[in-house]
């Protein structure tokens, strides 16, 4: 009866050992593609972007393509210019947030439990913020002034930058802040000349330099 038992176990023993090797062999290499989350672009194994530096994170979004649940893969990333930091934030999104502003070029790699790996790369040119840029427009009307700031903008726009609030000031007088970029004034009395100082500021903190424009009257 042991020699039996012993056989049995031989057997089986030998046969898992079996289906591991049939299932390395039959393995297939995982393969993952990236693209910036929110995009419309197409997953690639390699991209290349610019991301303005701020307190939010570029986003990965991650295809990923293996026989085994994404659970069971594991990921790395190595970098061959500038330094980071990545954290899945999803099953499919990883984030990254770089130390400083310049070039971060960098693999992410993923490897079946078979170790079997699979890379994408990326370079990515990092930035920091730009100033918003100021820009005023003043009409007189029949009993007010018109101060339109509604040309100002933010270069940074296509990277979430924009104005939030508008800095007006009036022959040196307490300045005036407002969140709108059209402000009316009735009953002003124009000086000669009156000098109109305006300034903007993103989302950033940052503000742009100041312009002014002189109305006489």
């Amino acid at each position: 009866m042991k020699n039996y038992l012993f056989l049995i176990s031989i057997f089986l023993l030998f046969s898992c050992d079996d289906s591991v090797d049939i299932h390395m062999e039959n393995n297939t290499e995982p393969e993952i593609k990236i693209r910036r989350y929110g995009s419309n672009h197409e997953f690639k194994t390699s991209i290349s972007d610019s991301f303005r530096i701020s307190s939010d994170a570029y986003i990965f979004e991650c295809q990923i393509l293996d026989e085994v649940d994404y659970k069971d893969l594991a990921y790395d990333y190595t970098f061959s210019f500038g330094s980071g930091n990545f954290e899945f934030i999803k099953d499919n999104q990883l984030a990254f947030t770089p130390d400083y502003t310049g070039v971060n070029v960098f693999n992410i790699k993923v490897t079946d439990v078979y170790g079997a790996e699979s890379f994408a790369n990326a370079s990515i040119f990092v930035f920091d913020n730009l100033p918003p840029v100021a820009k005023l427009s003043i009409t007189e009307k029949e009993n007010y002034y018109e101060f339109d700031a509604s040309e100002s903008f933010d270069p940074d726009k296509n990277y979430g930058g924009y104005i939030i609030q508008y800095k007006l000031t009036i022959n040196g007088t307490q300045p005036i802040y407002r969140k709108e970029p059209i402000i009316n004034f009735q009953g002003l009395f124009i000086d000669n000349p009156t000098v109109v100082k305006l300034a903007v500021q993103d989302n950033d903190s940052a503000w742009s330099e100041e312009i002014n424009q002189i109305l006489y009257p």
